[in-house]
């Protein structure tokens, strides 16, 4: 008879569901084991509004923004269509940013007054007979980047970036079918496990999900150590079973490993699953990568954009041997925080140390809390934080010597960490990056040599080729190496 340690006198079920990004008000999940379903955020933006509807969004926000809004000076028709552009941006600040952005990419000049041209633009130049106007100055890095005569156009390279994250972005009807999938299989598992928690965590609850995201879930039996090569392997053997009587559900396939995994598809909603057990390591960095996707509306564009390079430049596979789309969101996070001068993102584990903990309960977490952050001084593009963080994983970090850790916001010596864990210094190789929660190398998957320097080839020749065509589409459509 098999025994497990699933029973509990304390449920391990969630408070409140892992959402985000939040479902629109009219669209509400009832959701089993929710106390309080706070599905508020400033973050979210309803779909499918039309521009006059907008346009009352934006005249109806503060007298500062709605001033900026009025600075831009283009005609009606102009406004209609800036603001069907900035449907990207959820929050009024994030809307500030698209309207510039929007206007930049299209050409539409933005009308300062003789001060504020002369105070803010130290481009400004008078000398012209056609008057006085706003001159790009390459030298100063905002708008262009020179490089062999070449003149990379960062507000191209950026739209560029924006509209691919139009694009790829999770859509919310596949974010609700999750949900409500969710919703079936923990009905399924509650009257077999009837203290479990079912978590949807990685990428669909990550803030970085895209339209081709499958759902990786975990069931939270105990708070107590599993052996994971068998109690797991086991536990999900009667997960297996269950799962086989609902003709929704088919290819269920358990795959022996390490931690091990079942895989299944939905064939209504045609999502692909994994399930894990007991995996809180997963649930705890699920919530803290939700947290850094908010932090400043740049952020998902860019990671989405790398990880679509990174899969088509065959570098996102850990299965063989290269880096998992995990790790890449780490070091597109390490770059953020102490890659680029000024940074864009702080250390939320050294702010809110109580939040982010490995001890921290993780029936009380939750993607929809308010946070303060401190506001980034940055005023980079996306396109040029992303060039960026090309050269410094090409040319500036020294991967044989340093680890990547967000935890700490800095990169670690590698023998320091080698020495303060003896017991797992075979796993510190070619790749190094900090899990933020137990401390492992999520990179461990990259140790060989020859690998690893494919995958480094890859960021350099990238890199190259950015600044000597001035584009970065041909990243998604030609391998690097061709």
């Amino acid at each position: 008879m098999f025994y497990s340690p699933v029973v509990q006198t304390v449920p391990v079920v969630p408070q409140i569901v892992l959402v985000s990004p939040p479902p629109p008000p009219q669209q509400q999940l009832t959701v089993q084991y929710v106390q309080q379903a706070d599905f508020s955020s400033d973050l979210y933006h309803p779909p499918n509004l039309s521009a006059s509807e907008l346009k009352e969004q934006v005249l109806s926000i503060p007298a500062e923004q709605k001033r900026l809004f009025e600075a831009l000076n283009s005609s009606e028709d102009d406004i209609d269509n800036i603001l069907q552009e900035s449907r990207l941006c959820g929050t009024p600040v994030g809307l500030q940013n698209g309207l510039i952005l929007s206007m930049a990419a299209r050409g539409v000049k933005r009308h300062y007054s003789e001060p504020a041209r002369q105070r803010n633009n130290p481009s400004y130049n008078d000398s012209s007979s056609e008057g006085k106007r706003y001159r790009p100055n390459p030298k100063s890095g905002v708008s262009f980047i020179s490089h062999n005569s070449k003149r990379i156009d960062n507000q191209k390279i950026n739209t560029f970036l924006i509209e691919h994250y139009n694009k790829m972005q999770q859509p919310p009807e596949m974010y609700s079918g999750k949900m409500q999938l969710r919703e079936a299989l923990n009905a399924v598992l509650k009257a077999v496990f009837p203290y479990a928690g079912l978590y949807v965590v990685g990428s669909s609850m990550n803030g970085f999900g895209t339209n081709k995201s499958d759902m990786d879930l975990c069931l939270m039996l105990t708070h107590l150590p599993i052996d994971q090569r068998q109690e797991a392997f086991d536990i999900l053997r009667i997960v297996q079973r269950s799962l086989r009587k609902l003709d929704f559900i088919s290819n269920i396939l358990l795959i022996p490993a390490k931690v091990p995994i079942l895989k299944f598809t939905d064939n209504l909603k045609h999502i692909e699953c994994d399930l894990n057990i007991n995996n809180h390591v997963g649930i705890r960095n699920t919530h803290l990568l939700n947290a850094y996707s908010k932090i400043d509306w740049r952020i998902k564009p860019l990671v989405i954009f790398v990880k679509s390079w990174a899969k088509f430049q065959n570098i996102n596979d850990a299965s063989q041997g290269t880096i998992s789309s995990y790790s890449i969101v780490l070091m597109v996070l390490h770059y953020l925080q102490c890659g680029c001068n000024p940074p864009v993102i702080p250390n939320l584990q050294r702010l809110f140390p109580n939040k982010f903990s490995s001890q921290t309960d993780i029936r009380s977490l939750t993607l929809n809390e308010r946070m303060e952050y401190p506001p980034s001084n940055n005023s980079q593009t996306v396109g040029k934080i992303f060039i960026g963080f090309l050269k410094y994983f090409s040319e500036e970090f020294d991967f044989d010597k340093y680890v990547i850790s967000i935890r700490t916001g800095t990169k670690l010596l590698k023998s320091t960490v080698i020495r303060e864990n003896p017991e797992n210094h075979s796993q510190w190789k070619c790749l190094c990056i900090e899990e933020p929660f137990d401390g492992t190398n999520t990179a461990r998957s990259c140790f060989d040599t020859q690998v690893f320097q494919r995958v480094h080839t890859v960021f350099k020749k990238s890199y190259q080729k950015v600044l000597s065509t001035a584009s970065v589409s041909h990243l998604l459509s030609q391998s690097v190496h061709e």
